[in-house]
């Protein structure tokens, strides 16, 4: 990504959010383009200046984080959103993913932490730990429900080489990088990401994490191949 990466911080905790705008005013690859108190504001900033990056706490007052995510993703089809919480709350971070977010960091990370995962899912990437994307994995059980799809895809219509490439940008890596574990070109990943997103009508990679993580994942564990 050229240039600073603009960052929306959504966030009550006035402690949380003076730190958070410290930490990336500091660093000169990121810059605040607006903070938002509550969920019902986080819209409106967006709107009048659209971030990189909306890093969103889960529990806000008036409307929540994850009400205030589903509007974000009905209403800005191309933002991303990472979520952030002072406890890891399995079911509400599911939510939270169902929702439209592309990542969870905890408010307890440690700065470098917080600034990769604010850049990678400024670039279109998951962010989770192992540990929290197994977790996701095995909690979210309606298949294709948070799609919100007219088609009945599932996990069989996909080629191998999709659901290997599907597997691969679920574990946050680039077109570069699976091209080289794949030993194709990136063009060729870049042609396959553009026709997963239309075969499984999801408009970017936050709808493809989706699909993976709320798809009967047992046709889509590939980690033994890797």
């Amino acid at each position: 990504m050229d240039g600073k990466i603009k960052v929306l911080i959504v966030e009550d905790n006035l402690i949380f959010q003076t730190g958070t705008s410290f930490l990336i005013q500091k660093s000169e690859n990121f810059e605040i383009c607006g903070i938002a108190d509550d969920g019902q504001d986080a819209s409106f900033y967006y709107k009048k200046d659209p971030a990189d990056v909306v890093l969103m706490d889960i529990h806000l007052p008036k409307v929540s984080g994850i009400e205030a995510t589903q509007i974000l993703t009905s209403t800005f089809p191309d933002v991303k959103i990472l979520a952030c919480s002072t406890e890891r709350e399995d079911a509400v971070i599911v939510e939270m993913v169902k929702a439209g977010a592309l990542g969870f960091v905890y408010k307890g990370a440690a700065g470098d932490e917080m600034l990769r995962a604010l850049r990678t899912v400024a670039n279109g990437i998951s962010y989770f730990s192992k540990e929290m994307f197994d977790m996701l994995v095995n909690n979210i059980q309606s298949p294709l429900a948070a799609v919100n799809k007219p088609n009945k895809f599932s996990s069989e219509d996909l080629s191998e080489r999709e659901l290997e490439i599907l597997y691969l940008i679920t574990n946050e890596m680039t077109n570069k990088e699976i091209a080289e574990r794949l030993y194709i070109s990136p063009r060729t990943v870049d042609t396959h990401r553009r026709n997963l997103l239309q075969k499984l009508n999801v408009k970017n990679t936050a709808g493809l994490v989706r699909f993976y993580l709320t798809s009967s994942h047992k046709n889509l564990d590939l980690s033994q191949q890797f």
